[in-house]
């Protein structure tokens, strides 16, 4: 009896429902619809249905679908449009918004051709069937995918809703579209009850309202239960609504839903490594190439100080698409003059009323920027001419400098290449050289020693300032003594021969890489160098700061991995070493794929103990295999680091030497080296003018990503160079990326000290101790096994494994 009722009460149920759907149907229909656009649309259904449905509508509307047909609506005998296949669902593109809003004009004018494609249809009539997706493209229909939706839901719950298929032309209609597709979705879940309850006083609402208003208001109260509610139908549903409707603006909400089942599914490192990847294959290296790319980090306005020089105008904001223009516009002709006691850079136009062309003459009427610009004027063929334009302004080097690096470049050079060159990159490069006085028209300033100041220069400046070296042009920086406070920054080094051949004519190949991208198409972004000078240092024994943390890799160089953090760079105390030389480890190799770094020679004296240089935005160009005699050009690289506001790229490089070790090694170890080195890696990985320029106020440090510093030519002991750069980086407040090369071994090591350090909370001021006490013990124990001791770790090592043990207490 209890059965029978209960069957009763559910068939009456679902009588009702029936029922009041199809009120709400007649609402929608009569609410402001004509008949002549009523049975368009129901013309326009005629071309999508299958089965006994488009039968019916066929021996409806005959007449009006025979005379479509004769206008060029296929119908096929079968009863069905023709569709083409799409193989997948993975294959369906979603549409443009273009398109979208032409195929609801097309269909608001009648217009019957309008097309879209990718759709998706979904077949439910019966719940023991599984669900069948069909990827269809539709030739011959005008109506939309939220119009298709709209007739799936309505098939979904076994009612002829017809005039709910109305294309849609507002976002309001986008949005009840999308809430009527969750209604049909979710009317086959156990919450049906509750959805009749609300589908019951919605549609009594309407029916004594006569309007669709109604109607809206239920789908609004609805669809917060429809937003509860977490099925594979749903999700299968909104994927499907993803990849065709991308112009409605209802996609957010659905997003939304989407990315909360994804984040919960996947791990949060896992997901964030997959948007970084993502985001990386996005980019289009053309579009990077261009100077299209988007901008990053906001900082301050950019604004020139008396320890700030501006060489571009920054009353307007950077954009990626145009050059920043010089400033002042024009050079002032008061500054155009030679002043060797001056704390600016000697251009070659300054003007000089002593020059003079060798030493057996008077001084000469014609200035040496004169001279420039007549040899660089005159047609170079080949290698000979351009020696000869080169020497003819360098008169007291023209017995003296030789050439023959320079002319084995190009003999190895095809004829092909060497006619790209002298034919189209040498006059751009000609051309950019003399154009400095109105590129640059204000001089540079020397960034001297005792002072922390910076520069501002554009890619544009760089680039004609580089091409000025290459020609040699730059005067009273032809001899590189010890005794010249600045390095040289002609080229005239990098040309002749001798030992080092090789290495010079890779080098080359690098330089006019650079200068064939530039004078093809010149970057827009900006540059800094910042010379950072720290007064007072810390109290290193004293000092109760904990270790930060700290990531060990095996595999990766700096450049690569060291993206948007600080990076070292082990450098001479003239900043670039060896680069316009012979020299090519990693501070040359730095300098050589980022040859704008080369300009930082130009103004930056010599680097004392408690200084550093830092480099921003430096892009690089190049790629490359190898190390010193090994190192080989690998061919040109794009350069996808993003820029910050002011129009730099996100990378910042601090120029830091360490101590030459000479005589003993244990030497280094002693209190004054030791805190030497300590100071001044504290002053590389303190924080100054980034934290001073970010607009943040809650900004916080970068890592530093660093390795064997001063560990090669310079002879330093990696174990103490490591844990030096531990104790700087962590009273610092930054972490550090540590690179050690291919050292296995090393890594291992390095990875428990740190481990050790930190499961122990020791101090800075306890490391400084052991230090001490170790190189007061003359023990031949490495400086980690050394600290293993004192922790108490017994440290057991092996070809393939490292393992410690506790041996006592922490003395």
């Amino acid at each position: 009896m209890k059965c029978h009722l209960f069957i009763n009460c559910q068939y009456q149920i679902v009588s009702f429902i029936t029922i009041i759907n199809k009120i709400m149907s007649n609402n929608l229909k009569h609410g402001g619809m004509s008949n002549k656009k009523y049975k368009q649309t129901e013309l326009n259904l005629f071309f999508k249905a299958e089965g006994n449905q488009r039968k019916t509508l066929k021996r409806k509307h005959s007449p009006e679908i025979e005379e479509m047909s004769g206008k060029g609506s296929k119908v096929h005998d079968s009863g069905e449009s023709k569709r083409p296949e799409v193989n997948s669902a993975a294959n369906a593109q979603p549409q443009n918004n273009d398109a979208l809003e032409k195929a609801c004009n097309q269909h608001s004018k009648g217009d019957s051709t309008c097309s879209l494609t990718g759709e998706t249809k979904t077949d439910r009539n019966s719940s023991n069937k599984k669900t069948e997706v069909d990827e269809t493209s539709e030739a011959n229909n005008d109506d939309s995918y939220s119009k298709k939706k709209d007739k799936n839901s309505s098939e979904n719950n076994g009612v002829s809703s017809e005039a709910d298929n109305n294309i849609v032309k507002t976002t309001n209609d986008n949005e009840k579209s999308l809430k009527e597709d969750d209604i049909s979705i979710n009317l086959s879940k156990k919450d049906e009850n509750s959805l009749n309850v609300e589908n019951d006083s919605s549609g009594s609402k309407n029916e004594h309202g006569g309007s669709s208003k109604g109607y809206d208001d239920n789908f609004n109260t609805i669809a917060k239960n429809v937003s509860k509610a977490d099925s594979d139908t749903n999700t299968t549903n909104e994927k499907s609504y993803l990849q065709s409707s991308s112009s409605s603006k209802s996609t957010p909400v659905v997003q939304e839903r989407t990315d909360d089942k994804r984040n919960a599914s996947k791990d949060d490192k896992q997901y964030c490594q997959e948007q970084m990847q993502r985001k990386s294959d996005s980019v289009n290296p053309k579009d990077i190439e261009d100077g299209v790319n988007s901008k990053g980090a906001y900082l301050k306005p950019l604004e020139p100080s008396e320890n700030h020089i501006v060489l571009f105008d920054c009353q307007e904001s950077w954009e990626p698409t145009s050059i920043p223009k010089p400033y002042p516009s024009n050079l002032n002709p008061s500054e155009n003059r030679y002043r060797p006691d001056s704390s600016q850079v000697i251009m070659p136009y300054f003007f000089n009323p002593e020059y003079k062309h060798n030493k057996y003459e008077k001084s000469s009427s014609q200035s040496r920027w004169e001279r420039i610009q007549c040899a660089l004027k005159k047609n170079i063929a080949g290698v000979f001419e351009l020696e000869s334009a080169i020497k003819s302004y360098n008169v007291h080097f023209k017995h003296r400098w030789n050439f023959d690096t320079l002319y084995d470049f190009f003999e190895n050079l095809d004829q092909h290449e060497k006619d790209i060159f002298f034919q189209k990159t040498l006059p751009e490069m000609c051309n950019l050289a003399l154009r400095l006085s109105d590129i640059c028209t204000k001089p540079l300033p020397i960034l001297k020693q005792n002072k922390s100041m910076k520069v501002t220069m554009s890619q544009q400046q760089a680039a004609s300032l580089l091409a000025n070296a290459f020609f040699c042009t730059f005067p009273t920086r032809n001899v590189n003594t010890k005794s010249v406070s600045l390095p040289d920054i002609n080229f005239n080094n990098l040309y002749s021969g001798g030992p080092g051949k090789e290495r010079k004519i890779e080098k080359l190949k690098c330089l006019l890489n650079y200068f064939e991208r530039v004078t093809k198409k010149m970057p827009t972004g900006t540059l800094t160098f910042s010379r950072q000078y720290e007064r007072d240092n810390p109290d290193w024994k004293s000092l109760e700061n904990e270790f930060t943390n700290m990531t060990v890799d095996a595999e990766g160089s700096i450049e690569d991995v060291g993206t948007e953090m600080l990076q070292a760079d082990f450098a001479n105390k003239l900043v670039g070493g060896g680069v316009l030389g012979r020299g090519l480890v990693q501070e040359e190799i730095r300098f050589i794929i980022c040859p704008e770094m080369i300009v930082s020679r130009l103004f930056t004296e010599t680097l004392l103990d408690n200084e550093v240089l830092i480099m921003t935005g430096c892009e690089r160009f190049c790629k490359y295999t190898g190390y010193s005699d090994t190192f080989k050009f690998a061919g040109n690289y794009i350069d996808q680091t993003s820029w910050d506001s002011w129009g730099r790229r996100m990378i910042d490089v601090v120029a830091m030497d360490a101590l030459v070790v000479r005589g003993n090694p244990r030497d280094q170890f002693k209190l004054y080296p030791l805190k030497r080195e300590l100071n001044k890696a504290y002053c590389a990985f303190h924080d100054v003018y980034r934290k001073s320029e970010h607009q943040n106020a809650g900004y916080h440090p970068s890592r530093v990503c660093t390795g064997n510093w001063g560990c090669g030519a310079f002879k330093g002991d990696k174990h103490l160079k490591a844990v030096i750069q531990m104790m700087a980086a962590s009273y610092a407040g930054r972490e550090i990326y540590y690179c050690t090369f291919g050292d296995a071994e090393f890594t291992r090591d390095l990875q428990l000290l740190h481990s050790v350090l930190h499961g122990y909370n020791i101090k800075i001021s306890k490391m400084m101790m052991w230090i001490s006490e170790y190189e007061e013990s003359h023990s031949r124990q490495t400086l980690f096994e050394f600290i293993f001791k004192k922790t108490g770790r017994h440290v057991t090592k092996s070809t393939d494994s490292q393992s410690t043990t506790n041996s006592g207490d922490e003395n």
